[in-house]
């Protein structure tokens, strides 16, 4: 887990992968002893505390929530953020392009949003597109 993390998000100077590898796995090891994913003393359904096997604290989480979202390199703790936002949302995502969308509008976008079903649609069949396929119209 450590390496795939230190691997996809970017290095600061002087760091290798296996420097982080290695900080990130000590931190957790001096956090948690690898066992507990909730800080002792406060209940799994409360905001306070520190969560996770590195004992992030909510500040903690927000500033890398912010940090990571704003690096185009970033991407994928992006789309980890956004599919650990999915699961607190907690209903299942949609199982075709209908659906799909549906699900965006109504849990993602929202009423409050400007998008569409229709487009979700057009843009999710447009940027699935392989280079070379003809549209079917």
């Amino acid at each position: 887990m450590c390496r795939v993390v230190a691997t996809a998000l970017p290095l600061l100077k002087g760091e290798t992968i296996e420097l982080v590898q290695a900080q990130l796995f000590g931190i957790a090891c001096a956090e948690t002893e690898l066992l507990t994913r909730r800080q002792y003393g406060y209940q799994h359904d409360t905001t306070g505390g520190a969560f996770g096997l590195w004992q992030m604290e909510r500040a903690a989480l927000e500033s890398a929530a912010r940090w990571a979202v704003q690096l185009p390199a970033c991407d994928l703790a992006a789309c980890m953020l956004a599919r650990v936002h999915m699961l607190a949302i907690g209903e299942p995502c949609g199982d075709g392009p209908e659906s799909r969308a549906a699900w965006w509008k109504a849990y993602w976008n929202t009423d409050a949003g400007k998008g569409t079903v229709e487009g979700y649609k057009s843009r999710e069949a447009e940027l699935m597109r392989e280079p070379g396929d003809k549209d079917e119209a």
